[in-house]
């Protein structure tokens, strides 16, 4: 019974920790980033953090955004860790390129995708479908992307997975 009430006591100690993350308000100090670049740094630093393969496409032309590059990078970290989380030990793609005035970051797993109530209560506090989710870091992010003049949406993609999309008006 001790180690299990020790485990319990790190599990707790562990959720008021991510939680007080996610209650931190980042400073917003934005200037034109390179997303190559950011990318290319936080894939590095979470596959080293992680034994998941990611795979990156990167638009070969600068594709620039006004951010603040500390918080998309943890932004971007969230959104791989949820990708590493259920798309099982499958490669994550990630994808950086610029579209009609837009930088996008683009996350895809190759696992079973969303669930129909998963795309739609994704973004609300406290809601997840893992036993050991708090539910906060899509909502987190959602609202730092925003706050920096961004959007993220989910959706599966038709031959399996899901994907999210991360955009910003580009700089």
């Amino acid at each position: 019974q001790a180690d299990e009430l020790r485990e319990r006591i790190e599990y707790a100690l562990g959720a008021l920790s991510d939680i007080d993350f996610f209650l931190e308000k980042p400073s917003m100090n934005k200037s034109g980033q390179s997303l190559v670049s950011l990318v290319e740094h936080v894939a590095h630093e979470f596959s080293g953090d992680q034994d998941i393969r990611l795979r990156l496409q990167l638009d070969s032309s600068p594709v620039r955004a006004v951010v603040s590059g500390p918080v998309i990078m943890d932004v971007l970290y969230l959104i791989l860790h949820n990708a590493a989380r259920f798309g099982g030990d499958n490669t994550i793609d990630i994808a950086v390129q610029a579209v009609d005035r837009r930088a996008l970051i683009l996350v895809r797993d190759h696992g079973p995708g969303f669930s129909d109530e998963a795309l739609q209560r994704a973004f609300d506090p406290f809601y997840s479908t893992s036993p050991e989710g708090l539910g906060l870091g899509l909502p987190h992010a959602r609202s730092l992307i925003e706050r920096m003049g961004g959007q993220i949406e989910l959706r599966n993609v038709s031959d399996g997975g899901a994907e999210v999309e991360v955009s910003f008006p580009g700089s």
